[in-house]
């Protein structure tokens, strides 16, 4: 008897469930509809950073009157309120914070920047830096939105490609820093590059020697720079400076055929001397791996055209 009645109480409880099932599939249902409906009305927000096209590609921040600057417009879509706080940084090519803005509700109509970092050292030629604008979303976006605190912030970006920066260090003189050139480890070689980084290396040099030849009655110096990684002077003398010496000797080899007359032109291997980057700043020991052409004038008093 006992059997029988355990028998009918699952049947009468599978009888009721059926039906609840039911319900629950329904009310989900309605739910989708409501969420595509809603879906319709309510958009994502979305966060523009526009920018002079041209500044893009041939940004060259050296002073000569020519995309010296680049102008950041942010825009949005889609908030009904400004965000409570925004962030607009300069990334440079290894992902490491360059520059950086910040303030509360949204940014001002223009962000101006000119090509330093906020040590005021200057952007490298011939890399790309990335400019990351974010916001955080006011309490009644996300609400609106149903997103949490971690998920209230919305991010624009834009790649910035810099061309061949003449920076003038000093009086009568300038310098090119390059740190995109890829030779083949230990050596003066570019055997490794892909097809994309010849033709990026060799339009590099080609700036490079017509930016030169711009500075009328300059003589130019190839200096090539390592990464003194063990520290000491004998890594220094026996490797570092050789081996700089060969690849400053490259460049100037590449330069001449360049139109760049071979009789106003030396190379000289630095090795590890004046690092952009102390040995413990891991982050930026790429900075200790450069080329730079300094160009000086002979006769002060002649214009740099």
């Amino acid at each position: 008897m006992a059997e029988e009645e355990e028998k009918l109480t699952e049947e009468n409880l599978a009888e009721d469930a059926e039906p609840q099932e039911e319900v629950d599939e329904a009310e989900e249902a309605l739910k989708q509809e409501l969420r595509e409906e809603l879906d319709k009305v309510l958009k994502n927000p979305e966060l523009f950073l526009r920018v002079n096209s041209e500044d893009l590609t041939d940004f060259t921040p050296d002073g000569d009157g020519n995309h010296d600057t680049i102008a950041f417009h942010p825009a949005t879509r889609y908030m009904s309120e400004p965000p409570v706080e925004w962030t607009l940084k300069i990334i440079d090519p290894k992902g490491n914070d360059f520059k950086t803005w910040s303030g509360n509700g949204f940014p001002s109509e223009e962000i101006v920047w000119d090509g330093t970092g906020d040590d005021g050292s200057v952007a490298f030629s011939r890399e790309t830096y990335k400019a990351h604008l974010a916001v955080t979303l006011c309490d009644r976006d996300r609400e609106l939105l149903g997103r949490s605190e971690l998920e209230a912030v919305v991010e624009g970006n834009v790649s910035i490609a810099n061309g061949v920066i003449l920076k003038a260090t000093a009086k009568d003189e300038w310098r090119i820093e390059l740190t995109s050139i890829s030779f083949d480890p230990d050596a003066a070689t570019f055997n490794n590059l892909t097809d994309i980084q010849r033709r990026e290396f060799l339009q590099s040099l080609d700036e490079i020697a017509e930016r030169s030849l711009s500075v009328k009655g300059a003589r130019i110096r190839v200096e090539g720079y390592a990464n003194n990684v063990s520290g000491t002077e004998e890594e220094n003398v026996n490797d570092l400076i050789p081996l700089s010496q060969k690849r400053a000797e490259k460049i100037v080899e590449m330069l001449i055929e360049r139109g760049i007359d071979s009789e106003i032109i030396t190379a000289v291997g630095m090795g590890g001397a004046n690092p952009k980057a102390s040995r413990s700043d891991r982050e930026n020991w790429w900075k200790n791996r450069r080329i730079e052409i300094v160009l000086t004038k002979e006769e002060a008093g002649n214009e740099n055209e």
